[in-house]
C-alpha cells in the first residue's frame, strides 16, 4: 500500500511539473508575440484554437467586445522589462496590459510618435514598424508593427493602462491603412 501511495503523490509530482513546464513554454511564446519576435505566419499559425490553448495554460478571458479580447493569469509574463497577467488580443496582435507606467516616457524610450488619428486625443496612440519580413516561398510579405497606447479616460474608469504589444500585417493591410490615413488627414 505504501508503495502504490509513493506512486501517485510521484505521478501528481510528474504532471504538475509537466503543467508548470508548458505554462512556462507558453509563457515565454507569448513574451515573444507580444515583443514582436514572430512573424505574421506565427500569428497565423495560432489557429482557431489559440483560446483553448490560452484557457489550457492559466490565460482566462475576462472582457470581451467587438474588436478585442482580455484574457488574465494567475502567473505574470515580463514584456519589455515590465511585469503583467493581462493581454488584449485585437485585429492582428497582441497588447500587454501594464499598470502605473508612464506611456509618453515609453513612447519616447522606443521612438514611436502619437498616431495623426490621435492628435487632439487626451491620451496617447501610436506604433511603429520594427521589423520587415520578406516575402518567401512560405509568407507574404509583412511588417511587425510595435504598438504602444494608453487607457483613454474619457472611456476607462479606474487604473491609467498602459498597452504595449505587437500587430502583425501583411503588406496589402499595411498599403490599405496608409491609403485611409492619408484619405482621412486630406
Amino acid at each position: 500500500m505504501q508503495f502504490i501511495h509513493k506512486i501517485f503523490i510521484s505521478s501528481i509530482f510528474i504532471l504538475a511539473t509537466n503543467s508548470t513546464f508548458a505554462d512556462a513554454q507558453f509563457n515565454t511564446n507569448m513574451q515573444q508575440f507580444l515583443e514582436c519576435k514572430k512573424t505574421l505566419k506565427d500569428y497565423y499559425d495560432l489557429g482557431f484554437e489559440f483560446e483553448d490553448d490560452l484557457k489550457k495554460n492559466g490565460w482566462i478571458k475576462s472582457d470581451s467586445n467587438l474588436l478585442s479580447y482580455t484574457f488574465k493569469s494567475k502567473v505574470p509574463i515580463e514584456v519589455y522589462g515590465m511585469k503583467t497577467n493581462e493581454m488584449v488580443l485585437t485585429l492582428g496582435g497582441m497588447l500587454a496590459t501594464v499598470k502605473n507606467q508612464d506611456t509618453k516616457a515609453l513612447a519616447k524610450k522606443y521612438g514611436i510618435q502619437q498616431s495623426p488619428m490621435f492628435q487632439n486625443a487626451p491620451y496617447f496612440s501610436g506604433e511603429k514598424i520594427v521589423k520587415t519580413d520578406q516575402a518567401n516561398a512560405k509568407a507574404e510579405k509583412s511588417f511587425r508593427k510595435m504598438t504602444l497606447a494608453e487607457s483613454n479616460p474619457l472611456a476607462e474608469d479606474g487604473d491609467h493602462k498602459t498597452y504595449i504589444g505587437c500587430v502583425y500585417i501583411s503588406e496589402f493591410e499595411q498599403k490599405e491603412q496608409e491609403a485611409k490615413m492619408k484619405a482621412w488627414l486630406e
